[in-house]
């Protein structure tokens, strides 16, 4: 799948998957504009809110201001690293590549903790009939 080469030796690999009645393209905006200061997370906000990655709800609309993104853009969090966009095609897939300081990614220095060196994500589309179907790939 697309960013599998971002992480060198993951701890493990997760891969999930929903059905969304809805196409692509209209679900796709809500993706782009993810992050802190943005659209949000679009998960429980009161988890992202006791993690400190959200000071508030997720909104409940589109954003235009937010919905150009591109390869090197960088995704917000309230606490932790902020979210590098390492691959996009619009409608399709979105690759982050999260590093921690002090760990070698792929030759780069970044940081470290616990969880280990570097993550990745990926969020991916592909269409059905009347539907999406959303797939997201995690790297710890």
């Amino acid at each position: 799948m697309a960013g599998d080469d971002l992480v060198e030796h993951p701890i493990h690999v997760t891969t999930r998957a929903v059905t969304i009645r809805a196409e692509r393209a209209d679900v796709w905006p809500w993706l782009v504009q993810m992050g802190y200061g943005r659209g949000g997370m679009y998960s429980y906000d009161f988890v992202d809110r006791v993690m400190g990655i959200l000071d508030r709800e997720s909104t409940w609309q589109i954003m235009p201001e937010h919905q150009h993104l591109e390869v090197g853009s960088i995704i917000p969090m309230g606490s932790g690293p902020s979210w590098p966009v390492a691959a996009l095609e619009p409608c399709r897939v979105m690759v982050l590549h999260i590093q921690e300081p002090g760990s070698t990614s792929r030759g780069r220095t970044c940081w470290r903790d616990s969880v280990g060196d570097a993550r990745g994500w990926c969020y991916g589309y592909e269409p059905g009939w009347r539907s999406s179907r959303r797939w997201s790939r995690c790297w710890p």
